[in-house]
């Protein structure tokens, strides 16, 4: 762990992270508040993430090439300098008294569109600079810098909402995205050589293609390792409705239910890096998925805002630890070469399953009680936990023979 903190690249990379999240944290549980109060829809809220996710699923091909094929560091901050542009436009719309719910729908296309980008070449980069055996830690260390800023971000965002407006929000993010410009403008290490960097763009693409079509089974489980990142990332269409109706609930309660999550992504995401490596990895996941199920299934059942908070402390107890073992996993087997295109291809095709979903349990919400989208997310956690638990021991045996 110690040298992890010796790489100067890897502690810039995690100060940026780690700012810029509290920016697009505070705008995202922000904008969902504003359109559920401006509205008064969940399809509205729904609709807000399913543009996000459907428009960077428009360019998660071409992201994926774009990130094994230039220097991820320089594609890095040239993508946070330019949401930074985008958030400082729209705070000016905003200031104008022009910020309404279909320009709130432009912005997160726009931003969908930047976002195609950064998984790809944040988990390129990130690849690139840290050796295997510091993959686990690194992405634990990389997601509580997440983590802690969507928590420091759930906790002021209520506030500044109802104090300030979101005019605020939008000003916050712009100036935590031109901090993290800064930090990743001092990062300095050797880019990866791109042995096929000399071939047409698409040719290159083509490639990644082949490398996962010959190897299906590794294809299949970086699909279903996705699961955990789709039920949380849905889990924002649940949340608003269910605060106000369920619970019967504000803004407040929206945050500090949202700043439980952070809180115990945070914990779990510390305890991962201190002692992964002494724990069997095919148990401890297992383990996690029943956590996260009995987490959903707690949600669907209470109706008391102080056990909704525990409920969402145990969802992120779980389902952080998840995505960190789940990543780390994939990286440790996909080469770094053609790292860029396979997460690229695995988060396009979870954002068809993130659009779908939150278009069609945000409509349903409007029509039966909030609570049973947490139902709904249970039942897709199962299937990703019986798909991985099938897979992932066959591909590992294989790997070990």
């Amino acid at each position: 762990m110690g040298a992890l903190w010796k790489n100067r690249g890897f502690l810039l990379y995690f100060l940026a992270e780690t700012v810029s999240t509290f920016g697009s944290s505070m705008l995202f549980i922000g904008i969902n508040w504003y359109v559920r109060e401006s509205s008064g829809s969940n399809a509205a809220v729904g609709a807000v993430l399913s543009l996000s996710i459907a428009s960077s699923f428009l360019l998660f091909p071409l992201a994926g090439t774009v990130a094994d094929r230039f220097p991820r560091r320089t594609t890095l901050l040239a993508m946070t300098l330019g949401r930074a542009g985008l958030y400082l436009l729209f705070l000016l719309l905003a200031l104008l008294g022009r910020l309404e719910v279909r320009t709130i729908y432009l912005l997160v296309v726009l931003n969908g569109l930047g976002w195609a980008f950064h998984t790809p070449v944040s988990r390129g980069f990130l690849q690139e600079i840290l050796d295997r055996g510091e993959l686990v830690g690194g992405n634990a260390w990389v997601e509580m810098s997440l983590q802690t800023g969507a928590f420091l971000s759930a906790g002021v965002t209520g506030i500044v909402l109802d104090r300030l407006g979101v005019s605020a929000v939008l000003g916050i993010a712009v100036g935590t995205y031109l901090a993290a410009s800064l930090l990743l403008a001092g990062i300095r290490y050797t880019p990866l050589r791109v042995r096929d960097a000399g071939e047409p763009f698409f040719a290159q693409f083509s490639r990644g293609l082949r490398y996962l079509g010959a190897r299906p089974r590794l294809l299949w489980l970086g699909l279903l390792m996705q699961v955990p990142f789709v039920v949380v990332i849905v889990s924002n269409v649940v949340l608003p409705g269910y605060v106000e109706n369920v619970l019967g609930a504000g803004a407040v309660a929206f945050g500090l239910a949202d700043m439980a999550y952070g809180l115990a992504a945070f914990i779990s995401s510390l305890l991962l890096s201190l002692f992964a490596a002494r724990l069997p990895r095919f148990p401890l996941l297992m383990g996690l998925y029943c956590l996260v199920l009995a987490a959903l299934a707690g949600l669907y059942l209470n109706r008391l805002a102080a056990l909704a908070y525990l409920g969402m402390f145990l969802f992120g107890l779980g389902n952080t630890p998840l995505k960190i073992l789940l990543t780390s996993t994939l990286m440790e087997i996909v080469d770094k070469e053609q790292c860029g295109r396979a997460m690229a291809l695995w988060t396009g095709i979870s954002s068809l399953l993130q659009v779908g979903l939150s278009f069609s349990l945000g409509s349903a919400l409007d029509r039966v009680s909030e609570n049973h989208g947490y139902l709904a997310l249970g039942a897709v956690m199962a299937g990703g936990l019986a798909g991985v638990a099938v897979l992932l021991p066959r591909l590992s045996s294989r790997r070990s023979a």
